[in-house]
């Protein structure tokens, strides 16, 4: 069991409340963190809501790469990965799941 440590992120200007965890099985480790200050609106984008997602491979065979568009901006993130890494991967992705949930204050479209 992994200590779910808080903290916060700087997305565009503003802070976020964060919660980050390890995430292990089998040699493989998967640190992940996310966090959101919930839904907010605005005139612009100085007032409207952030989200923070941020995972970091430790050890094991998890591979991250930007993915880019045809002016070479990045606008997305692939990752590959091999054998026990899936279950790391759904842990993770669950944890960071469950934090923006929690954060959102019961609000759902």
């Amino acid at each position: 069991m992994f200590v779910v440590r808080e903290g916060t992120a700087r997305v565009r200007g503003r802070c976020v409340q964060t919660f980050d965890r390890g995430a292990f099985e089998n040699g493989v480790l998967l640190n992940v963190s996310a966090g959101t200050n919930g839904y907010k609106t605005g005139k612009d984008q100085e007032d409207v809501s952030r989200t923070y997602l941020f995972f970091e491979r430790y050890w094991g065979d998890i591979d991250f790469k930007p993915v880019h568009d045809e002016d070479g901006e990045i606008v997305g993130v692939e990752v590959n990965a091999c054998g026990s890494s899936l279950n790391v991967i759904v842990k993770a992705l669950s944890f960071a799941l469950k934090t923006l949930e929690d954060q959102r204050a019961g609000v759902h479209d």
